[in-house]
């Protein structure tokens, strides 16, 4: 009888280890998404400032052209 309570013992001893694994790496996933996430954001922005300017710069070009 003590057997088989043995190795329920250590079946839910690996799984806890698993468990407590894969919360660390869920936590790690977490923070990194959110880190690009944010970067994403960022270049997202840049980019938008880019194409404005872009924009200015071609009406500029344009208004010239037809002075």
């Amino acid at each position: 009888m003590l057997a088989p309570l043995k190795t329920l013992e250590e079946k839910l001893s690996v799984l806890i280890a698993h468990t407590n694994a894969l919360r660390h790496d869920n936590q790690n996933l977490r923070q990194e998404n959110a880190q690009l996430r944010a970067q994403n954001k960022q270049l997202a922005e840049r980019m938008s400032a880019a194409q404005s300017h872009i924009d200015h710069v071609i009406a500029q070009i344009e208004s010239q052209h037809t002075s």
